[in-house]
């Protein structure tokens, strides 16, 4: 739809798209206006002498870390199941050899022919396989219940295990990506902090972020700095090649020592993890491409760990006592009453974030996800209730022979 905005006071003016609008005050008045994109919100930690004029959005600080890849084959089978389902099912093994342990020296000073009512460890797996048919206890109610809640319970395990292994198989699966601040913790990820080496952001006081100061590098900052300090040519480094290209006119600068910067550059890119804002209408993502010239416009993956730092405006802030101040605001109110505020920050910030980044993912074409105990209950509720009603029964045979 086009739109017609029209002049006021040099501050915008022409007419056509969004795009097309010339933002002169930019230039004019950069001192008394600041929009506050990721770089400005996390830097500028005193807000005292700034006012709000208008509130764009709301988003989150969050850590965004390296994707850890793809597992390899022989680790696929362990993704079928949750971990509470294996320690579940490891748990119910354990129990298991341990009745079996109890029933076989009951039965041994009560049974006269006990070799014949008992299994061997090699008959016990292939039970538990139901590769053969158990001789334990058949003789007994008790062996008789336990032979068909195991075999029950285990066909229904090793049926969905075979399937998913199968559909896992069919297709790369990747590493559980850290979702809390926990998991990130106990991990070895190195943060990039995006500031001088003497400052820091100001969520890292909370004594829960204390394990970041320890983690955290202001490398990259410094080699980007160091980079815009040697010359005024924009080149980019190739790790495939293992060249730079577009190299221009350096002061007194070798291109050795250009390539090193931009190899560190690309290393940290693909290594380290980074704190970022994303807002809230463009947080929908999980994992994520981010290209970057650092590393010869090769994308690379990244994880938005879905629990965040905090939380933050994303708003338009003027200076305090500013000589324009009642004019830009007035100008401000229009826009934003006509909603033209609201589609050029859609434009110039929304779909920046979302040209940058890509959706893994849709609801549609998801990978499949482990099994946990909710999916399984079934197969555990009739396990448990058949160890325990073996159990009554047996020790009612047990009283009953005695």
């Amino acid at each position: 739809m086009k739109m017609v905005v029209e002049k006021m006071g040099g501050f915008f003016f022409e007419t056509g798209f969004p795009e097309d609008v010339q933002k002169d005050f930019r230039k004019a008045l950069k001192r008394d206006i600041n929009m506050m994109i990721f770089e400005n919100s996390l830097e500028d930690t005193d807000f005292r002498h700034l006012d709000v004029i208008t509130l764009l959005d709301h988003g989150e600080i969050s850590f965004m870390v390296p994707d850890r890849g793809f597992m390899p084959s022989y680790l696929t089978p362990a993704k079928c199941f949750s971990v509470t389902v294996w320690y579940f099912i490891l748990i119910v093994l354990i129990l298991f050899m341990i009745v079996y342990e109890i029933y076989k020296r009951l039965c041994v000073k009560i049974y006269t022919e006990a070799t014949e009512g008992i299994s061997t460890a090699f008959t016990i797996f292939s039970y538990c396989l139901c590769v053969a048919q158990s001789r334990l206890l058949l003789n007994s109610l008790t062996g008789r219940i336990l032979f068909i809640v195991f075999t029950f319970t285990f066909m229904i395990l090793s049926t969905v295990f075979l399937s998913l292994m199968t559909t896992f198989f069919s297709e790369k699966v990747r590493y559980t990506p850290f979702n809390t601040h926990t998991a990130l913790k106990d991990s070895d990820v190195i943060f990039q902090l995006m500031l001088d080496e003497n400052e820091s952001f100001s969520f890292m006081d909370d004594p829960s972020y204390e394990w970041l100061k320890e983690r955290s590098s202001h490398s990259m900052y410094k080699l980007i700095k160091e980079l815009r300090d040697t010359g005024n040519t924009m080149v980019c480094y190739s790790p495939e090649r293992d060249e730079v290209s577009q190299i221009g006119d350096y002061w007194n600068v070798s291109e050795f020592t250009v390539k090193g910067i931009w190899k560190n550059l690309a290393t940290i890119i693909i290594n380290h993890g980074f704190i970022f804002f994303l807002p809230y209408s463009a947080k929908n993502h999980d994992l994520i491409s981010v290209t970057s010239s650092y590393t010869g416009g090769l994308s690379y993956d990244f994880h938005m760990v879905k629990e965040p730092i905090m939380s933050y405006p994303f708003d338009m802030r003027l200076m305090r006592g500013s000589l324009y101040g009642d004019k830009i605001k007035a100008y401000v109110a229009r826009f934003v009453e006509a909603g033209i505020l609201k589609e050029i920050y859609e434009m110039n910030q929304v779909l920046q974030f979302n040209r940058i980044f890509r959706q893994f993912e849709d609801d549609k074409n998801a990978p499949p996800k482990a099994f946990n105990m909710a999916d399984l209950r079934l197969a555990f509720i009739i396990l448990i209730f058949g160890n325990l009603s073996s159990s009554f029964v047996f020790m009612v045979e047990l009283l009953y022979s005695i």
